[in-house]
């Protein structure tokens, strides 16, 4: 068994960079500019609130995602699904920990079904291009151009293992 090395594309360094000086600075002047445009205490109780309601959505959608993982388990498939859901929905919580008006808009889209169904769907088409492997949504099945179940024979072919 070999291992190889894990390459990190060279765009991450400094987009980790952008996020982490670039971002909270804009947040800042955006919370600023709406705090002169409403005033502070209206400011104030955005943020706060954005938090709390971020938290309540958090918590249900967490125990959502948890029933249906074991609903899924229950019937014998692996949860990838609720995996990948889960997995967005604490990054939306973390995120919405941060105040800031961007933050806040990331968070609640990683938070609500249909945002997390778009970037399910991104993160999908992105995998296809890096690996070549065509992902679908769990419990689809792949179908001809008629929508005819496609059939794929083969043979199984052992491979010996090394000692």
């Amino acid at each position: 068994m070999s291992v190889r090395a894990v390459r990190l594309p060279s765009w991450l360094f400094p987009l980790a960079v952008l996020l982490l000086t670039v971002l909270p600075l804009v947040e800042l002047a955006l919370l600023v500019l709406l705090g002169r445009s409403i005033g502070l205490v209206p400011t104030l109780l955005i943020c706060a609130s954005t938090g709390f309601l971020g938290a309540w959505l958090a918590r249900a959608q967490g125990l959502r995602t948890l029933l249906d993982a074991q609903q899924a388990m229950a019937e014998g498939r692996f949860p990838a699904e609720q995996v990948l859901d889960g997995a967005f929905l604490l990054a939306g919580g973390v995120v919405l920990l941060t105040p800031g008006l961007i933050t806040d808009a990331l968070g609640f889209t990683l938070l609500l079904p249909p945002g997390r169904a778009l970037l399910k769907g991104a993160l999908r088409r992105w995998w296809s291009r890096q690996t070549g492997v065509v992902s679908a949504p769990a419990g689809a099945a792949a179908s001809t151009a008629s929508g005819e179940p496609e059939i794929v024979e083969g043979e199984v072919l052992e491979e010996e293992t090394v000692r």
